[in-house]
């Protein structure tokens, strides 16, 4: 699986760092990150974070997405269309914890509680949006895009609707991109400029 991530790395302008050196996620971090998921990370994810971490391609790239609709759309409960994407971007994948913004450490404490909690951020676009990563349920091994435009308040829900919000709504702004990280990373591109 190593090698066929890294052949996509020339297509992609080859894999450079954040800031002056690569800072991986090191096995340490890994331990404490999923003991507090209460999950075990995919190797291929591990393998990549733990070798290059905070990273970028050295082009601009993109991904099509798998689903162009919400995978829960509900826009009928919130009354508003919810937008239907075919592509997003990469900037970068999150680091060890030495990478300040982009560490992964970070990411997923700024990211708790807005969005489903059977996925974790694990990359940028560059403007807000999130790409993430299935952790449990049936998101396992997926990964995501995660609009943050059209992100959902559980307690805004509650007072407008008198209830808690139920787990699809917390799906309205999620989209899926690939089956695994290969995939994913298979799937990217670079961007065409017009």
């Amino acid at each position: 699986m190593k090698q066929a991530i890294e052949d996509r790395f020339p297509l992609l302008g080859g894999i450079v760092p954040i800031g002056i050196t690569f800072v991986p996620v090191t096995e340490e971090e890994f331990t404490s990150i999923e003991t507090v998921l209460g999950v075990t990370l995919p190797i291929d994810y591990r393998d990549f974070v733990g070798e290059y971490g905070a990273s970028a391609f050295g082009e601009s790239v993109q991904f099509r997405l798998l689903e162009t609709d919400p995978v829960h759309p509900v826009q009928s409960l919130l009354g508003t269309p919810i937008p239907r994407y075919e592509e997003g971007h990469l900037s970068a994948f999150y680091g060890g914890k030495e990478a300040g913004t982009y560490s992964l450490a970070n990411a997923l404490e700024a990211y708790k509680g807005r969005m489903p909690d059977t996925m974790i951020p694990i990359a940028d676009d560059g403007g807000g949006n999130q790409i993430c990563f299935g952790i449990k349920g049936k998101e396992h091994g997926k990964v995501y895009y995660w609009d943050h435009h059209n992100e959902w308040d559980e307690q805004d829900f509650l007072e407008d609707y008198g209830e808690p919000m139920p787990a699809d709504v917390k799906f309205q702004n999620v989209y899926l991109i690939a089956e695994s990280f290969e995939d994913f990373i298979r799937r990217l591109e670079k961007t065409v400029s017009l």
